[in-house]
């Protein structure tokens, strides 16, 4: 049902109420204020109601669904990452958590929990995870009705007041035989990478995906994007050389596994 009424001077108040949403705005012109609410109540007719029964729905449900849905359509190690993550918000928000009972007060209670361990880049990766999550909640399923992230301040990284630093060759020397002397295989993979990576300029993923084929790098982009087509990145010798120093030693690390929570 839609309402339009005097709003201080010259101004309209339209209103409108449909399928337990009530929207309202405020116009200069009469006019404009009827056009909009015969808009919104169309909008509103149309929107399918909440599913009967949501409010139960707990956190891990919604996961779990997740994961089901959306994570498993992803690479393994992407999925996993996010499984790991789902684990962790878990443990914070509480396993039988009605989903429609986090909002945006609890979600800045986590923010600031997780910055007291992780850098602001990691939260921030994890907050879009679980914004992701509760958007799908919302639209797509209609398990809560409003996103609890609106209103919720995250970190903006400042880029002029970010340093920057330089490694002397002293300390780019002391990382790869720390290494390539450790006892964990995927440091001493981490530390191939990081080698081939300062004589090609390739990036971690493309490092772990990389073969030397004559006097170039061949790469299967198929492991970094969908496109999955081979592309050929000319090299110097001296990235040739390092790339064929570790060519009998191929890596099974994944740049998305990360461990700890």
């Amino acid at each position: 049902m839609a309402s339009i009424t005097a709003y201080g001077e010259g101004k309209w108040r339209a209103q409108v109420y449909k399928n337990g949403v009530r929207k309202s705005a405020v116009f200069d012109q009469k006019r404009k204020a009827q056009e909009w609410a015969t808009r919104a109540e169309a909008e509103l007719a149309i929107s399918p109601k909440i599913a009967a029964g949501s409010a139960s729905k707990t956190f891990t449900q919604a996961t779990a669904l997740y994961l089901k849905t959306v994570s498993s359509t992803k690479k393994e190690g992407a999925a996993l990452w996010e499984q790991r993550r789902f684990d962790a918000m878990t443990e914070f928000f509480g396993a039988k958590t009605a989903l429609s009972k986090i909002d945006s007060a609890r979600i800045g209670q986590w923010r600031d929990h997780r910055l007291e361990t992780v850098a602001e880049s990691t939260m921030l990766r994890e907050y879009n995870l679980l914004r992701h999550l509760l958007t799908i909640a919302r639209k797509e399923w209609r398990w809560i009705k409003e996103s609890p992230t609106e209103g919720v301040r995250m970190p903006v990284e400042d880029e002029d007041a970010r340093s920057e630093f330089v490694w002397r060759w002293q300390e780019t020397r002391r990382a790869l035989r720390h290494c390539e002397t450790s006892l964990g295989d995927k440091t001493q993979q981490m530390g191939r990478a990081f080698h081939i990576a300062l004589h090609t300029g390739l990036r971690l993923k493309e490092v772990l995906s990389a073969k030397l084929a004559g006097q170039v790098i061949v790469l299967d982009d198929s492991k970094t994007t969908k496109r999955g087509r081979l592309v050929k990145i000319p090299t110097t010798s001296r990235g040739r050389r390092v790339m064929a120093l570790y060519a009998d030693r191929p890596f099974t690390v994944n740049p998305n596994i990360v461990t700890g929570k």
